[in-house]
């Protein structure tokens, strides 16, 4: 979406929350950690490309919920998104030689109120998999979200916006390219 071509190579970090985490704290670590960890395997290799790294968390009751193991942990979650507001909480790290640039971007977002046939119906789409709080705004969940508060690319899972100024502090990449010419 701004124009930047990248290879997608995924860290392998565990992201268990440590004990009395706060969310926030959570998402800017692991953040960290996965850049740290694919910078220093490319760096390994020779590779100095710069790395961004992103975490997105669901925060319910300042509780971070997590992607859901199976189906009935998915409709749980969701059943208690429904109707009711809960922030998601994105951090990024970008790691450029010795450069660091790192940012936390918190967005409100409110569900509207579901019924156990939309939830049944969402859940058999499998588009919960692999997503914190059992949900992507981008894709099948959108017609749940009745509102959002802040950046929508937070809550797709990378903030656009500060993504751009995080590259264009320590970066020569140009992040403004067109799309359809990307550096």
């Amino acid at each position: 979406m701004i124009g930047i071509r990248c290879e997608v190579d995924p860290s392998h970090i565990d992201e268990a929350q440590l004990p009395d985490e706060s969310p926030r704290a959570m998402a800017r670590r692991l953040a960290r950690e996965k850049a740290l960890d694919v910078a220093n395997r490319h760096a390994a290799a020779g590779d100095t490309r710069p790395v961004l790294a992103a975490d997105t968390i669901v925060v319910v009751d300042d509780e971070a919920i997590g992607k859901p193991r199976d189906r009935d942990d998915a409709r749980a979650m969701i059943e208690r998104l429904s109707g009711r507001a809960h922030d998601v909480i994105s951090a990024l790290c970008l790691i450029a030689g010795d450069d660091e640039h790192a940012a936390t971007v918190t967005t409100r977002v409110t569900f509207k109120t579901l019924d156990s046939f939309e939830i049944e119906r969402y859940l058999e789409c499998a588009a919960w998999h692999d997503k914190a709080g059992a949900y992507a705004v981008q894709e099948h969940a959108a017609y749940m979200v009745a509102r959002v508060d802040g950046s929508y690319t937070n809550v797709v899972g990378l903030p656009l916006a500060e993504t751009v100024d995080a590259l264009a502090s320590i970066t020569d990449v140009v992040p403004l390219a067109s799309p359809a010419e990307p550096t």
